[in-house]
């Protein structure tokens, strides 16, 4: 149909509209797996491990799930994202799992349209969309290191030191929530809790 109406008798011409349909298919199945193999980890391992707001709402989803066999846990991830999450991106700070019913309340989004192309740690990290691993809890805090040194310094601006408190205090949350016990946090602590106490001119317990 496609060649007899543009006249495309070419089959190079042809090709080009077919060629990508079949590489949508291969990526959406492939999408699937890997979305899938994703959260049925996080439920092999009940959710620790994990931060990030979806692993709120995949906690609340997943209470039944320790009375499924792993057959069945496997299927319910499988179910569980072909019917919620539109697309994933792995990024270095860690996955936007997009749901597609708050598609819209996407960090990124620009008139209710997620702008994917635009993630960046300062974004992602305090996002309904987010997902981070254990593995991403090192790349977080060595791109925080410049943040770091911002709120240790007096003579960095304060206007500077906000949007370095921001970003610090969002990962410091997210490390706590998937190694409460990680090496770092006490010097993250003390340096947040000393700006706070500055910025508000309140004591900080």
């Amino acid at each position: 149909m496609i060649r007899s109406v543009f006249f495309h008798i070419n089959p190079r011409m042809w090709f080009a509209y077919v060629r990508n349909k079949d590489n949508r298919t291969v990526h959406e199945s492939a999408k699937l797996t890997a979305v899938s193999a994703l959260v049925h980890n996080f439920i092999m391992k009940a959710g620790q491990g994990y931060s990030g707001q979806i692993s709120i709402w995949l906690r609340r989803l997943m209470r039944n799930t320790k009375l499924m066999t792993y057959g069945e846990q496997k299927e319910f991830a499988k179910e569980l994202v072909k019917n919620e999450i539109e697309d994933i991106n792995a990024n270095p700070w860690g996955y936007c799992l997009l749901k597609t019913r708050t598609r819209e309340r996407a960090k990124c989004a620009t008139g209710g349209e997620p702008q994917r192309h635009n993630a960046a740690p300062d974004i992602c990290l305090g996002c309904a969309n987010n997902l981070m691993q254990e593995d991403n809890s090192d790349w977080n805090l060595l791109h925080i290191q410049a943040h770091v040194e911002a709120l240790r310094n007096p003579d960095v601006p304060k206007s500077f030191k906000l949007a370095s408190y921001d970003i610090v205090s969002k990962v410091a949350r997210h490390v706590r929530a998937i190694n409460p016990a990680h090496e770092a946090l006490n010097e993250i602590d003390e340096l947040i809790n000393n700006f706070e106490r500055v910025q508000y001119n309140v004591e900080v317990f």
